[in-house]
C-alpha cells in the first residue's frame, strides 16, 4: 500500500510539472516555466507536443477532468505575471525618454527657466566645485488593508495587514555657472508592512 501511494505521488507530480525552483526566481518567471513546461506552444517540437499532449489527457483522466482549473490557473497566472513585468519595463523605459526629454529641453539652458517651468525647489545641494543641485521631489503615500475575519461558533477572531508604500518622484537639475548641465528623474518606492 505504501508503495502504491508513493507511485500515486511521483506520478502527480511528474503530470502536474511541479519543480523547484531559485529562491531568487520571481514570480513571472516560475510561471512562465509552469506554463512553459504544460502547455503546448507554437514552437514545441513533435515529440515535446506528443509528451505534453499524452500527459494533460493522462492527468484529465486521473483527476477526472479537474486538471483543466490546473491549466487554466496556469494560463492565466502566467498571462498576468508576464503583462506585470512587461508594464515595469515599459515603466523604466518612460523614465528614460522622460529623463532625456528633460535633458534635451533644459541642457544648456539658463537655470531661470527652470525655475520659471518648476518653480522653487524644494531643496538645493552644493557642490565642491561651485555647481549645485536643484531638486524637486513629490511623494505619495499609499496605504492598503487587508482583513481576514473568522467567526466561529464560541467566539469570533480578526486580523490584519497594514501594507504601506511610498511613491517618490525626484527631478533633478546640476548647475554650474548659472547654467544647466545635467538634468535626470529617479523614482522610488519605500515599503513597510506592519
Amino acid at each position: 500500500m505504501k508503495i502504491m501511494r508513493l507511485i500515486v505521488l511521483v506520478t502527480v507530480l511528474s503530470l502536474t510539472g511541479c519543480a523547484s525552483y531559485p529562491i531568487d526566481s520571481t514570480k513571472e518567471e516560475i510561471w512562465r516555466a509552469r506554463y512553459e513546461q504544460n502547455i503546448i506552444l507554437e514552437e514545441d517540437d513533435f515529440g515535446t507536443t506528443t509528451w505534453k499532449a499524452t500527459k494533460h489527457a493522462l492527468w484529465d483522466i486521473f483527476t477526472l477532468f479537474f486538471a483543466e482549473i490546473h491549466y487554466g490557473r496556469i494560463r492565466y497566472n502566467y498571462g498576468y505575471y508576464a503583462a506585470e513585468a512587461r508594464q515595469r519595463e515599459l515603466k523604466v523605459i518612460d523614465q528614460k525618454n522622460r529623463a532625456a526629454q528633460l535633458q534635451d529641453d533644459f541642457k544648456g539652458k539658463h537655470y531661470g527657466e527652470v525655475l520659471a517651468a518648476f518653480g522653487p525647489p524644494d531643496r538645493i545641494q552644493n557642490d565642491d566645485m561651485g555647481g549645485r543641485m536643484l531638486i524637486y521631489e513629490d511623494s505619495v503615500d499609499r496605504l492598503q488593508t487587508r482583513f481576514s475575519v473568522y467567526v466561529g461558533p464560541a467566539h469570533t477572531e480578526s486580523g490584519g495587514t497594514y501594507d504601506s508604500h511610498t511613491e517618490q518622484k525626484i527631478v533633478w537639475f546640476y548647475v554650474a555657472d548659472s547654467v544647466v548641465r545635467a538634468a535626470g528623474i529617479r523614482n522610488t518606492t519605500r515599503s513597510m508592512v506592519r
